[in-house]
């Protein structure tokens, strides 16, 4: 009888041990595990200030692109202009300059 007393109380204590071994490592995984949530939650906030990062330098880059596209339209249609104006005023130079040279003809024929 005392023999088995005994067997009982060294089964119970293997027990007791295992139970509080398996409670440490609960409390273990639920550190590891709050551990693990707090560096999910601190990792989302970092990915959701470069998503809104990236959109930000998205936005500036379509405004910027835009801007580069209204400035080549506004340049090139003032080149057409020039242009048009450049070769009206060479016309108009050329046509002066028959005016003086049709003066200084008849000038010339006068005299």
């Amino acid at each position: 009888m005392n023999k088995m007393k005994i067997q009982l109380t060294n089964q119970l204590e293997d027990a007791k041990r295992q139970c509080d071994d398996e409670a440490k490592e609960r409390q273990s995984l639920l550190g590891r595990y709050r551990n693990l949530e707090h560096e999910f939650d601190g990792t989302n906030v970092v990915y959701e200030e470069e998503v809104g990062a990236k959109q930000d330098a998205a936005r500036q880059c379509q405004k910027a692109e835009d801007d580069a596209n209204h400035w080549r339209r506004k340049v090139r249609f003032e080149l057409r202009f020039s242009d048009a104006s450049i070769y009206h005023s060479i016309s108009n130079g050329r046509w002066t300059l028959f005016l003086m040279l049709l003066s200084v003809v008849v000038l010339l024929l006068l005299l």
